[in-house]
């Protein structure tokens, strides 16, 4: 479960380094869940989009997490 999971930090594709996919899926996740309040990453992350949220959202789904 947690090897599909760790999808997550390549939701980014190639429009981001690893870092800003990475660190922004964690922060996405958080914030899905309700554990912070705000999943905007610090510059110079680039920030994902609507539709990458959304995926991280169904992979947290497909393991049980929402």
């Amino acid at each position: 479960r947690l090897v599909r999971l760790f999808e997550i930090v390549r939701v980014g594709g190639s429009r981001m380094g690893g870092s800003s996919s990475g660190l922004g899926a964690f922060k996405a996740a958080l914030h899905l869940r309700g554990i912070i309040d705000c999943p905007v990453t610090a510059l110079p992350q680039i920030p994902l989009d609507d539709d990458e949220t959304r995926r991280i959202g169904k992979l947290l789904e497909d393991a049980g997490l929402l």
